[in-house]
């Protein structure tokens, strides 16, 4: 069912939880500064599983919620999946990432060991993924096809090594408003058959 130009639901026969992404454009090459920055951002927010735990999975909302940042497809999505209630759990990310969004002071969530955590996550991530010959011949081709800023590994640390606190504070502010606003976000989701959208 098509609930609005931005919104976007499907039901699905014999599912009995509700999945739901909302997306926002956003262009940026591969490796480059901005995609170093939102590669910790979701390293930062998958490990806010303490904060974000209790108000989601703790409370039955829903079991998977995580940020991915693609800059092959050129978005960034948030991410609910096996959702007992997608409209209460999303209320409860908006409100966690809103208090760092409109705090004065954000480091309660936003701290020094946080973002030094995922920081060694994301140059781990990196690392891996030329691991194979396979692997490294398709981290050419992005070189060849220009979908990637060619950059060294000691280059890429060093960009890591440059991402703070307020680097993440400032990606929650200019893009995560959009992945909770209603006219700057896709939003789609599945629900169980059974229910009314």
């Amino acid at each position: 069912a098509v609930v609005s130009t931005q919104s976007t639901g499907v039901k699905v026969p014999g599912e009995e939880t509700s999945y739901m992404a909302s997306v926002v454009p956003i262009s940026h090459s591969l490796y480059s500064d901005l995609d170093i920055k939102m590669r910790v951002f979701k390293n930062w927010f998958g490990n806010l599983d303490g904060v974000i735990g209790r108000e989601v999975r703790g409370k039955g909302l829903a079991y998977h919620y995580f940020v991915e940042a693609s800059a092959l497809d050129a978005n960034l999505s948030m991410q609910l999946q096996q959702s007992t209630d997608v409209s209460a759990a999303f209320s409860a990310v908006k409100e966690i990432i809103d208090s760092i969004v409109t705090s004065d002071n954000p480091a309660a969530l936003v701290n020094e060991t946080q973002v030094e955590v995922a920081k060694s996550a994301t140059f781990s991530r990196l690392v891996q993924k030329v691991k194979s010959d396979f692997s490294a011949a398709i981290w050419e081709l992005n070189f060849i096809h220009g979908k990637a800023k060619r950059k060294s590994f000691k280059d890429i640390a060093s960009e890591l090594d440059k991402v703070q606190c307020h680097d993440i504070v400032n990606l929650c502010r200019e893009y995560c408003n959009k992945l909770f606003s209603k006219g700057e976000s896709v939003k789609i989701y599945t629900i169980p058959q059974t229910r009314d959208v």
